[in-house]
């Protein structure tokens, strides 16, 4: 027979670390809420992985990249596709965002994509799975 921990009369501690009969002892916390970017269905009553990240359906892009050839290049004119209006690559310096008046330099370092550069990359990636839709 489980034990109910708000009748015990030992003097022990319940888990929540405060003493038995306090309030909220033995009570479950809210569940917290997902986070940003992180999926809480697919839209069709499955449910994902625990946090997994996914890319939010866009039928116009989608219907457009879904003829694309599955191969680096049609990967490349995907993300071109994507979010060609939001970043721009210039050989001689690098990356850059637009931020809604001008283009802003991402990174010193022309060597190195940036973070939002390869997030941009993964969402165009992630993209693919709404193709087929």
């Amino acid at each position: 027979m489980p034990r109910n921990p708000a009748a015990d009369t030992s003097g022990r501690k319940a888990r929540s670390g405060k003493g038995v009969g306090a309030a909220g002892a033995g009570a479950s916390p809210a569940p917290a809420p997902p986070a940003e970017g992180v999926a809480e269905g697919h839209g069709d009553g499955r449910k994902p992985p625990v946090g997994r990240i996914v890319t939010p359906a866009d039928p116009e892009k989608d219907r457009a990249c879904a003829f694309l050839p599955r191969t680096d290049l049609g990967n490349a004119e995907r993300f071109a596709l994507r979010f060609g209006d939001s970043f721009r690559f210039c050989q001689e310096i690098g990356w850059f965002a637009w931020d809604g008046r001008r283009w802003q330099l991402l990174s010193e370092e022309k060597d190195k994509t940036p973070a939002r550069v390869m997030q941009a990359v993964h969402a165009t990636v992630r993209g693919i799975g709404h193709e087929a839709d």
